[in-house]
């Protein structure tokens, strides 16, 4: 990240009370080529110092094709004030200058309320979808809206993404933990990447109450998935419920081929996958059934505190297991 013709005003002496102040900050030109380079870290997470930044500004700011999947121009203007998810005003606004492009956020949180904004339209291949690693998603539109006491926040999210049409809507009450929401999407053939595709996407639900007392319901439904690492997927249904705590969902995946899965073992019968968790209960009890022609797995156990598992595996003919490896066993395998 380099940046050009800077014209600096700030207030050095703020730093003794760990305090980034910021009058006015503009450049000519800034160029970014790269994202940053990942190091490691410990588990000590040190506290910033406050930002304050009352003004920012760049004429142009050059992404790079290696960096955005295709070279873009953006001019940037922008204001912070960062302390923590209890105090923080932003707004950022840029637009491109070579092309389509819009993008704004602005937030306004305190202790009370959180209220914020985002709107942002790019065409296809443009900018934000390469920076997401999603370059071929399609045309990009999306407004959300966030405003409201803490406990009891309005949010409204609609997205059109390429073939894809979604939103969500409802209140969420952070104070207790809880939220009254529905969500739909709809897609669909789309090929964002080369390693990510599908035929069909549909998913919808609805969600009521803290994760102890939750009424909720769900169903997805999608054709024709391409995953990473070469996972292949015909059909995957799945349907999600919820009644006073008690979660319980149900999967069936057919078609599935993956590496490193014996070819044809997983693809000729559909998998089914079900269980449930008991969020009313302090100890979190739960239960997961695996399913398949050539094996079945079954757990129970608790999630919380100091988590305990209880597991049989059962196998009807390890051979079936070992295609492709030069290890000659056959007949049933159990478990425990």
């Amino acid at each position: 990240l380099t940046a050009w013709n800077l014209d600096l005003t700030w207030r050095p002496w703020a730093l003794l009370e760990r305090r980034v102040a910021v009058l006015s900050a503009h450049a000519q030109r800034i160029d970014w080529s790269r994202r940053p380079v990942s190091t490691a870290s410990g588990t000590r997470h040190p506290r910033i110092p406050d930002i304050d930044v009352h003004e920012l500004t760049a004429d142009t700011v050059n992404l790079s094709a290696g960096l955005a999947g295709t070279a873009a121009r953006l001019n940037l203007h922008a204001s912070a004030h960062l302390r923590s998810l209890e105090d923080m005003p932003l707004a950022i606004a840029a637009t491109r200058l070579d092309g389509e492009g819009t993008y704004s956020l602005q937030l306004a949180f305190d202790r009370a309320r959180m209220d914020g904004a985002f709107r942002l339209r790019e065409p296809d291949h443009g900018p934000l979808a390469g920076l997401l690693g999603v370059p071929a998603i399609g045309l990009v539109q999306v407004s959300g809206d966030l405003a409201g006491l803490r406990q009891a926040e309005h949010v409204n999210l609609h997205l059109s993404v390429g073939g894809l049409q979604a939103h969500a809507s409802g209140v969420v009450d952070l104070v207790h933990e809880s939220a009254d929401l529905e969500y739909a999407a709809d897609a669909g053939a789309m090929a964002p990447r080369p390693d990510l595709s599908w035929q069909q996407l549909h998913a919808h639900g609805t969600w009521r109450g803290t994760l102890a007392t939750a009424e909720a319901a769900g169903e997805l439904r999608a054709l024709g998935r391409v995953l990473p690492e070469a996972v292949r997927i015909a059909t995957l249904q799945a349907t999600l419920a919820a009644h006073a705590g008690n979660l319980s969902a149900r999967g069936q995946i057919a078609g599935l081929t993956a590496p490193g899965i014996p070819p044809g073992l997983l693809a000729v019968a559909p998998l089914t996958v079900d269980g449930g968790i008991r969020f009313d209960v302090a100890s979190r009890p739960f239960n997961l059934n695996i399913t398949h022609p050539a094996f079945t797995v079954r757990a129970k156990g608790e999630a919380a505190g100091t988590p305990e598992v209880d597991a049989d595996v059962v196998v009807g003919n390890v051979a079936a297991l070992l295609q492709g490896i030069a290890v000659h066993l056959s007949g049933p395998l159990r478990l425990h």
